[in-house]
């Protein structure tokens, strides 16, 4: 079994994994990839900072983390969330996204985080 963890180089499997994960999580959030690729693509046009870590098991996405500005919040807290498909929860995939994103958090200087 091979692990990769990499930042997030958004393309259409990417994005289409991500939301598969959050609807494996919540199949009731009724999000499209449609829908998150407008909202990743209007937090850009708002110059929001973010970073998304993901983790790959042999090839096939498994978990991602985000770690950035968050609309729903002041611009000077960071938001992190940690998704982590069904399947591959409780094996720490979860817990080394999590560390990814606090550190890109602190290496950029962001102090105050909401998770």
């Amino acid at each position: 079994m091979t692990i990769e963890y990499r930042k997030a180089e958004y393309d259409d499997s990417d994005i289409e994994a991500v939301v598969d994960i959050a609807l494996a999580i919540r199949p009731d959030a009724h999000e499209s990839v449609a829908d998150y690729a407008d909202r990743h693509d209007a937090e850009r046009v708002a110059r929001r900072v973010c970073v998304r870590w993901l983790a790959s098991i042999d090839g096939q996405l498994a978990g991602s983390a985000y770690v950035g500005q968050s609309p729903s919040l002041p611009p000077e807290f960071i938001a992190i969330h940690v998704a982590v498909h069904p399947d591959h929860q409780g094996r720490g995939y979860g817990r080394s996204l999590l560390e990814s994103a606090a550190a890109t958090a602190l290496e950029r200087g962001w102090e105050t985080a909401y998770c």
